[in-house]
């Protein structure tokens, strides 16, 4: 549904939107105070990338090679992901452009065996319209979305 749509992360819910543009849904806390779960989760990366840049050790952490992805040149480190993500197990790998500080792409495991991954198609300058959804949106049953 989302291999080519789009995924909007805020401070406070994330929105996934499928490509046709028919519809959108939303998860997070919005309204009720509480911390958007994806947001949170994809902003360990951006503090991994950040200690990396700056020369730090990450516990459980290696480097795993160079990468081009989505055009620019990443730098990728594989991780012992169930240290950091009780969700997860085994290895996971981020790639991130250490110039910009940009994650993309993520690959790892869920707790059913799943292989999950997520990956930039392109990097550029945003456009305030790349942050509206595409269709109606719907809270995800369960998630605790805006009116949820």
């Amino acid at each position: 549904l989302f291999e080519e749509g789009r995924m909007i992360v805020t401070e406070d819910e994330t929105i996934f939107c499928d490509a046709a543009g028919e519809g959108c849904f939303r998860m997070g806390s919005g309204s009720q105070g509480g911390m958007n779960p994806m947001g949170a989760g994809l902003g360990a990366f951006a503090g991994f990338a950040q200690a990396l840049q700056e020369g730090e050790e990450l516990p459980g952490a290696t480097a795993s090679g160079e990468a081009e992805i989505a055009g620019r040149s990443a730098t990728c480190t594989t991780y012992d992901a169930g240290q950091y993500d009780p969700s997860l197990q085994g290895e996971a790998e981020f790639c991130y452009d250490a110039g910009a500080g940009v994650l993309l792409r993520w690959s790892g495991t869920d707790a059913e065996g799943a292989t999950q991954t997520l990956e930039a198609i392109e990097v550029g300058e945003p456009d305030p319209s790349d942050f509206e959804p595409t269709g109606p949106v719907q809270d995800m049953p369960g998630t605790g979305g805006q009116d949820g």
